[in-house]
C-alpha cells in the first residue's frame, strides 16, 4: 500500500516460464476441497497444449512454484477436474481427481469419466457412447 488511495501490485510467476508451452496456460482450478480457505499446497487444472479449448490436466505446487506433473490423453478434450477426497482424510493429497474426456471424433461421439490419483496417475475410466456438451464451468452452491 501507497498513502491512502493507491497501492502497487508486483506480478508473480505460478511456474517458471519455461515450464509454459505456448500457449499452455491453467484454468479452472481445483484444490481438495477440505483445503478451501485454508494453506494448501497442490493446484489441479486444465492446460490448453494445442489451442483455446480443453486439453490436458496438470498439477502446480504453489510451493515450491513448478507444475509437477501433466496428463494427457491424445484421444481427449479433459474437461475441468475435480478433487474428490477420501471420506474422513485429513491428507491434502488423499483422493483421487475425476474429468470428463470429450473424444473430438466427431463420427463417434463419446464421453469418458477419467479416475486418477493425486498424482494424475490413471486409475481407470468409463466410457459413454454419447457427446457431452460444453456447459457452466465450476461448483454451484445453492
Amino acid at each position: 500500500m501507497v498513502g491512502n488511495n493507491s497501492f502497487y501490485i508486483h506480478p508473480e510467476y505460478l511456474a517458471p516460464p519455461e515450464q509454459f508451452k505456448e500457449p499452455w496456460m491453467l484454468e479452472f482450478a481445483m484444490v481438495n476441497p477440505n483445503f478451501i480457505g485454508k494453506k494448501y499446497r497442490y493446484v489441479y487444472g486444465v492446460g490448453f497444449p494445442d489451442s483455446y479449448f480443453l486439453g490436458t490436466l496438470m498439477k502446480l505446487d504453489v510451493q515450491n512454484k513448478e507444475f509437477v506433473k501433466v496428463w494427457e490423453d491424445s484421444n481427449c478434450l479433459a474437461t475441468e477436474p475435480y478433487f474428490v477426497p477420501r471420506p474422513g482424510s485429513t491428507e491434502e493429497e488423499d483422493g483421487v481427481v475425476l474429468t470428463l474426456c470429450l473424444d473430438p471424433n466427431k463420427q463417434n461421439p463419446t464421453t469418458t469419466l477419467v479416475v486418477l490419483d493425486s498424482h494424475l496417475n490413471e486409475l481407470g475410466r468409463f466410457a459413454a457412447p454419447i457427446p457431452t456438451p460444453i456447459g457452466f464451468h465450476s461448483i454451484w452452491i445453492s
